[in-house]
């Protein structure tokens, strides 16, 4: 659909003889004061309707694909062997394992996630149970018709590989002994970056070994011992040739590109003495050649101005199997490594790439068609004769040539100077509390760089009796080990008090909520299979009148593991405090687990908290359940605070707490959840709930101004007294650097 969009476009400016300026008209009429539709505007400029002219478009489209079907008709007509399975949408690159009976390659649909799978090389046939079957329907029928067969069946996998948290394996290829498959996928290496990694999947029992730790390996070529590949890896906008120990995962850079001129798609030949791969020179993909240890880089084959890539050797060695686009389509070609002689292997309507041979002289590649690649297989000793010139004026039907490129005016580059905090960005968002403490409302100020090296907050909201009230100011430094993180607040809300008194007093003003200022250090680590954030800090100020100084550290540590198509997550967050309140000294800690398990349409997730704190219930440092989480305050300020949206603030006190929660995350039914609480000694026992919620705790994306972002909204219907029967409901809205 996009590239025939393309194609649309580039012939309606053609079709004008204007130029782009017909782009830029249309643009204009859109985006003008008087409000039209995308058609009217469209009219106005071209002189039809958008379906009028897609069918003119359509007609001369194909008009020009018969002209290009007749000149490969009158070179010979189509070679592109046999078609082995009906493919659609974009399947990866094929590999045949070293005895020729299996292939590996990525299978994906518009509908599902890619994974990668091993079928066999041998056409499947029609099993005896389904003849039997349709014999027996014919029997009972004998005026019904047997199904005319001209597709190949789809192979059944003899094995597959599914994606691993989130992200699919892919370019695969076989180790000599044909149980091992080398593999690529996406690893996140912190900063929410992604970085391909290489990996070894022992396909008959399915276990998954990650081979190489930070290095950027796009994919990886084994050679005939075993021991070691030749890989490609992509960092700082090189694209190199290095050689990965696949017993270590030690790295070693065998050819190392130029930022113009990258490499792709290295080859190990089979008496592992030659390395081809794919480079850019002058714009053009050639192919290359170089010893085992990156030295003697030639570029073997003719100098035609055609793109060739995709190489694989050939057994016994001494000739490539690759894609060319001479001719004006991409075809397959057969190159003599030691004469740089180039004949064709395929003549076809649409693309002939990817091309990977079998022992036994067969290569299976992939052929482009209407709805995505087709694998096909075609003998390598075939010979597809000449092949025609496509007319370039035949495009979109045909490729077109190369176009001159406009020139850009050159100048002086600036002094490169330090990144330092980087450009401003600043952004107005809104905060909001809609809940059981009563409505507030506010806005923030979000100061920002690109890459978010320093954020900085301004806040401010006001609000009815008992809600959040008042502003503070957040700086985040992450241009150091560990982060930075600066607070001064000033406000009032569900505060933590004691027994009784926010009853007994009512509205209180700023200056008796909550004042101080916050200073942390933060540390975190994410991977794949697991992250850790440590925080250490500490805070000053007065609460309700009286000094409060404490000191906190938090650890959270999580694991997640992937098998198959579902997931399995656990996580444990401890928190402690310390400090003195009031002359009141206090101790607290907080451990919380998680247990999550789910799949590609539904999720269980468990989680339960325990607390406890050395300090009368009804003070100040006693637990405190219900109410919003702070949108004012750090939450390590206040971890006596328990949040729960549909309770008042301070509904259970205790000087211990423990609540337990169960939640099911549904495509179909939304998320659904069980939420009881307890804190010790308060007389209540425990407090149930049942209800709906939708969460997101978002990190931020600096580059399009929006900070961390905290969302709550849901409702539940409380099941014990005194409030049974009622339901409840919450809208929170936050944000943090």
């Amino acid at each position: 659909a996009y590239l025939v969009g393309s194609a649309y476009v580039e012939w309606l400016v053609e079709k004008e003889g204007r130029g782009g300026q017909v782009l830029t008209e249309l643009w204009a009429r859109m985006t003008a004061r008087e409000a039209r539709g995308f058609p009217e505007a469209f009219t106005g400029v071209f002189g039809a309707p958008p379906d009028d002219l897609y069918g003119r478009f359509m007609v001369e489209v194909t008009d020009r694909a018969l002209a290009v079907r007749r000149e490969i008709e009158e070179a010979g007509g189509v070679a592109e062997g046999d078609l082995f399975q009906r493919l659609t949408w974009t399947p990866g690159e094929p590999a045949v394992s070293p005895d020729g009976e299996r292939i590996a390659l990525v299978l994906s649909s518009q509908e599902g996630p890619s994974r990668l799978v091993v079928i066999s090389s041998r056409p499947d046939t029609v099993p005896t149970e389904e003849r039997e079957h349709l014999a027996e329907i014919l029997r009972k029928d004998p005026q019904d018709v047997a199904p005319v067969r001209r597709l190949p069946r789809a192979q059944e996998a003899e094995a597959t590989l599914w994606p691993d948290f989130g992200h699919p394996y892919g370019r695969p290829r076989w180790l000599p002994d044909g149980k091992g498959i080398l593999v690529t996928r996406d690893v996140a290496v912190g900063n929410e970056q992604l970085r391909p990694e290489l990996f070894l999947w022992e396909w008959e029992t399915g276990q998954i070994r990650q081979i190489t730790h930070d290095e950027a390996i796009r994919e990886g070529d084994p050679a005939p011992d075993g021991t070691w590949a030749a890989g490609l890896r992509c960092l700082g906008g090189r694209c190199d040739i290095v050689r990965v120990e696949l017993g270590s995962g030690a790295v070693t850079t065998l050819a190392r590109s130029d930022l113009l001129s990258p490499y792709s798609q290295p080859r190990v030949s089979p008496d592992g003495t030659t390395i081809v791969a794919a480079r850019q020179v002058e714009g053009v993909w050639r192919i290359v050649a170089m010893e085992a240890d990156g030295s003697r880089e030639r570029l073997p084959g003719p100098d035609d101005g055609a793109a060739r890539f995709g190489a694989a050797f050939l057994p016994p060695g001494g000739d490539l199997v690759l894609t060319s686009t001479r001719g004006g389509i991409a075809n397959l070609e057969i190159l003599d490594l030691a004469t740089g002689e180039a004949r064709p292997l395929t003549r076809s309507l649409g693309a002939a790439v990817a091309p990977t041979p079998a022992s036994n002289g067969d290569v299976f590649f992939l052929s482009l068609h209407s709805r995505g690649w087709d694998l096909r297989r075609i003998r390598a000793d075939q010979a597809a004769g000449i092949l025609p010139h496509v007319d370039a004026g035949l495009s979109p039907a045909a490729q077109a040539g190369p176009e001159e490129a406009p020139t850009f005016p050159t100048g002086t580059l600036e002094p490169a100077r330090a990144y330092g905090p980087g450009p401003r960005l600043r952004s107005w968002l809104p905060m909001a509390s809609f809940a059981q403490e009563g409505h507030s409302g506010g806005l923030v100020l979000s100061s920002t760089d690109p890459i978010g090296r320093l954020t900085w907050q301004l806040k401010g909201i006001a609000g009815d009796e008992g809600a959040w009230r008042g502003g503070s100011f957040d700086l985040l430094w992450r241009g150091s080990r560990p982060r930075v993180l600066l607070e001064g607040f000033l406000a009032d809300g569900p505060l933590p008090r004691e027994a009784g008194a926010a009853a007994l007093e009512g509205y209180r003003e700023l200056t008796k909520g909550y004042y101080g200022g916050l200073a942390a250090l933060e540390m975190s680590r994410v991977r794949d299979r697991g992250s850790l954030e440590l925080r250490l800090g500490g805070a000053a100020g007065r609460l309700e009148e009286a000094n409060r100084t404490l000191g906190f550290a938090s650890l959270e540590l999580a694991a997640r593991q992937s098998p198959g198509r579902g997931f399995l997550g656990q996580s444990v967050h401890l928190e402690g405090a310390t400090g003195s309140t009031g002359g009141l000294d206090w101790t607290r800690w907080l451990a919380t687990g998680s247990l999550e398990v789910g799949g590609p349409s539904s999720t269980l997730f468990v989680s339960g908290t325990l607390g406890r704190v050395d300090a009368p219930a009804e003070s100040v440092e006693g637990f405190q359940v219900g109410g919003t989480e702070p949108l004012l305050l750090d939450p390590g300020i206040l971890s006596q605070r328990v949040a729960m949206p549909a309770l008042p603030p301070d509904f259970l006190r205790g000087a211990e707490v423990a609540t337990a929660r169960v939640e099911l995350r549904s495509v179909e039914l939304g998320n659904l959840f069980f939420w009881a609480g307890n804190a010790a000694n308060d007389g209540e026992g425990w407090y149930r709930m049942v209800g709906t919620e939708i969460s997101a705790d978002a990190h931020p994306l600096p580059y399009l101004r929006i900070p961390s972002v905290i969302f709550r909204t849901g409702s539940a219907y409380l099941l014990d007294n005194p409030h049974r029967g009622a339901w409840r409901w919450w809208l929170s809205l936050g944000w943090r650097p």
